[in-house]
């Protein structure tokens, strides 16, 4: 390649990462042009920020990036749009596909009584918190995966974004706009809330209770009141208190499924982790079934965050059970995805088996653990061995926990590392869905040259704040916090 070819090569790339990179919003170039021309005096400001630091401030973000990323109102609708449409999808494709137990069975590799519980429950929408890991490809949003239930991950950013809106305050060209933080947590309590007053029990008294395996006296006073101040500023709230609980000793249950903590009735219960006894997490999917409480942690919503979940929505019978406008939805912003168990596949209007598909597309594809968390059991045929992709389509095809997804690579732009400085990354976000509602969202990055496909902390990526560009609330129960 001639020197003038290379020089071409190289300009296009840094104009599409530049591209990219406004496409988020014209406020990330502002950031990025100031940063690389003000050095000295954007670590300046840092080390001003980091002194005045408090516990929650910049001294503790580990892998935080101490700039943001910044999304546009256009980026935001984007969003709302998914966390908006995607739910009513997922809940009608779950609860009207399977014509049996044994096919349910199948399926999922799991258990009649997880079927039984399927067709009884009352499944809403409104009911779900979510996040939704989300990438540009091409300027198009796609959906990577969903995650489902309260330990999603993400939301403690919440008390990080504080010295980013002062760092991003410090900028001259950003300093006159409306740059904010939506904060996650009063979202996700108000959609709690709404949904507890929804249950429209009889003996209705809006106690809330989250489960954690290990938090001290003080962390939990703490955390039930800041809990506690976002829930009493719910429009939704008008009575109850939110306990925070290690020892589950006090949780009884009634003949009738209610559910008790410390002698008090509860509404809704949420688990920061799942570690408790398999008998007590079924008496609560049992009490979250028969209308008692509100669980979004339930053996249900865990289909839905199952990743085989999203090669049935694209699966032709489960067109079904949706309109057009979903099905345009699921076609357009879902990666083509099918369980790898399956015995053929239909892909580009063609008839496969999903061995040949995978040996003869190794680079078009990526194999996914059901459950996988963390990018642990992600493996993107472009960035794998051959001997290693060969291994793992004999063990995906003939197990009922994987499945095949179409490589979407993320489109690369510019970001920040912790020493202020520019440098191309894939960005990766991680968009609440509280109820049908958007509820903020965080990112991440992986620096380009570092690049295996997954964009996960396991691989090096970092975290950012993501802060939006203008101060619009368009319902009520949108909180957007200024600085």
């Amino acid at each position: 390649m001639s020197s003038n070819s290379s020089s071409n090569v190289q300009e296009n790339h840094r104009a599409r990462l530049s591209q990219n990179t406004r496409f988020l919003s014209p406020c990330n170039a502002v950031l990025n042009d100031y940063l690389s021309n003000n050095i000295q005096r954007a670590n300046d400001t840092l080390e001003k920020i980091q002194a005045e630091a408090t516990s929650d401030g910049l001294v503790i973000h580990f892998h935080v990036s101490p700039w943001p990323l910044v999304i546009s109102q256009q980026r935001v609708s984007d969003l709302r749009h998914l966390v908006k449409t995607l739910p009513d999808i997922v809940v009608g494709v779950l609860k009207n596909y399977f014509r049996s137990s044994e096919e349910f069975c199948e399926f999922f590799a799991s258990s009649p009584d997880i079927y039984k519980l399927l067709t009884k429950v009352n499944l809403r929408s409104d009911q779900l918190l979510c996040r939704y890991d989300v990438l540009y490809n091409n300027n198009e949003l796609k959906l990577l995966e969903l995650n489902v239930g309260t330990n999603v991950g993400g939301w403690e950013l919440d008390w990080l974004h504080t010295d980013t809106l002062k760092a991003v305050a410090s900028v001259p060209g950003l300093s006159a706009k409306s740059i904010v933080y939506r904060p996650v947590i009063p979202s996700m309590i108000n959609a709690v809330a709404q949904a507890v007053k929804a249950l429209d029990k009889h003996r209705y008294k809006g106690n809330i209770l989250f489960r954690t395996a290990t938090m001290s006296a003080t962390g939990r006073m703490r955390t039930a009141q800041l809990l506690q101040s976002h829930y009493c500023s719910s429009p939704s709230y008008e009575k109850g208190r939110i306990f925070v609980a290690c020892d589950l000793d006090d949780l009884k249950f009634s003949s009738s499924r209610q559910v008790y903590y410390q002698g008090q009735e509860m509404d809704a219960v949420l688990l920061l982790d799942d570690q408790m006894s398999s008998e007590v997490y079924m008496m609560l999917n049992e009490a979250y079934v028969s209308g008692n409480i509100l669980f979004p942690d339930s053996c249900i919503h865990d289909l839905i965050g199952n990743k085989l979940l999203m090669g049935l929505l694209h699966d032709p019978r489960a067109r079904e059970f949706m309109d057009e406008r979903q099905t345009e939805y699921i076609e357009r912003h879902l990666p083509w995805s099918a369980p790898a168990h399956n015995e053929t596949v239909l892909w580009n209007k063609r008839e496969y088996s999903p061995r040949d598909l995978l040996t003869e597309n190794q680079d078009a594809f990526v194999l996914k653990g059901a459950k996988s968390w963390q990018g642990r059991q992600v493996f993107i045929g472009k960035h794998t061995h051959r001997d290693k992709w060969t291994d793992l389509i004999r063990d995906a095809c003939t197990e009922s926990r994987w499945i095949v997804q179409e490589f979407c690579p993320s489109d690369p732009i510019y970001g920040t590392d912790s020493e202020s400085r520019i440098h191309e990354i894939l960005p990766v976000f991680a968009g609440f869905g509280c109820g049908k509602s958007y509820g903020g969202s965080v990112a991440r990055g992986l620096p380009i040259e570092a690049d295996k496909g997954v964009v996960n902390l396991s691989q090096g990526a970092g975290v950012y704040v993501l802060l939006e560009d203008s101060f619009i609330i368009h319902k009520e129960n949108d909180q957007l916090s200024p600085f």
